[in-house]
C-alpha cells in the first residue's frame, strides 16, 4: 500500500507510518520542538503565502521540509515563545531581528527612509 510522507509528500510503500525516512521524521520533530507546529501547518502557511516571503514577496522554499528550489524560508516567530507569525526570507527575518521586533523603531525607520529618499 502507498502512503504519502507528511513532510516531503514523497510516496512510499511499506507499513503504515507518517514519514518516508528518518530524516523527514527528524525534520518534523524539530519543527514541533522549536516552534510547536507540525510540518502540515508549515506547508499550509507556505500555501497561504503562495510560496512567497510575507514581507517582500520573493519566492521562498521550506528547506527544513526538503524543498530547495528558491531561497530558504525562515519560520518567523515571537522570541521566547512558540507563536509563529509566518514565513519570511532570511533578509526580512534578519531585519525584524535587528529591529528587535519593535514597531516604534520600525515606524521611525520608515519615516527616515521617506524623508531621505532620493530618486536617481
Amino acid at each position: 500500500m502507498q502512503h504519502k510522507c507528511k513532510v516531503c509528500s514523497t510516496r512510499f510503500t511499506g507499513r503504515k507510518r507518517k514519514y518516508c525516512t528518518q530524516t523527514c521524521s527528524d525534520r518534523a520533530a524539530n519543527l514541533k520542538r522549536r516552534y510547536g507546529i507540525t510540518s502540515e501547518e508549515v506547508v499550509q502557511m507556505y500555501r497561504d503565502q503562495a510560496g512567497r516571503c510575507h514581507i517582500c514577496d520573493v519566492p521562498v522554499d521550506i528547506h527544513e521540509l526538503g524543498f530547495t528550489k528558491h531561497t530558504p524560508a525562515q519560520i518567523d516567530h515571537l522570541h521566547d515563545s512558540t507563536h509563529v507569525r509566518g514565513l519570511l526570507c532570511s533578509h526580512c527575518n534578519l531585519g525584524l531581528g535587528h529591529f528587535k521586533d519593535n514597531r516604534r523603531v520600525l515606524e521611525n525607520a520608515i519615516k527616515y527612509l521617506t524623508i531621505t529618499y532620493k530618486k536617481d
